[in-house]
């Protein structure tokens, strides 16, 4: 059993230095993103808002950047599924 504990902490000790070696530049990664968002938002050319809305407009309130809340995960495509049709109705 000791053993047993000793190895499940040596593993999340092991995850967590993982997880922090990369996370100031992880930080700084998503920091850029949001000042590039936010700079878009503002600019006329590339805004969804409206003119009154961009003049009001501040910045995004974004929730605070936590590392040990991200994932990174390979996407693909999974060419063996059948096709379906999605019917989208509203409720009366």
């Amino acid at each position: 059993m000791k053993n047993l504990i000793i190895l499940f902490f040596s593993f999340f000790v092991s995850l967590f230095s993982y997880a922090q070696k990369d996370s100031a530049s992880l930080v700084k990664e998503i920091q850029e993103f949001r000042e590039n968002l936010n700079k878009e938002y503002k600019d006329s050319t590339e805004s969804p808002l409206s003119k009154e809305e961009r003049e009001a407009f501040k910045q995004i309130n974004f929730f605070p950047v936590n590392p040990a809340m991200c994932c990174s995960r390979k996407v693909c495509k999974n060419t063996k599924m059948k096709k379906f049709l999605l019917c989208l109705h509203q409720e009366k």
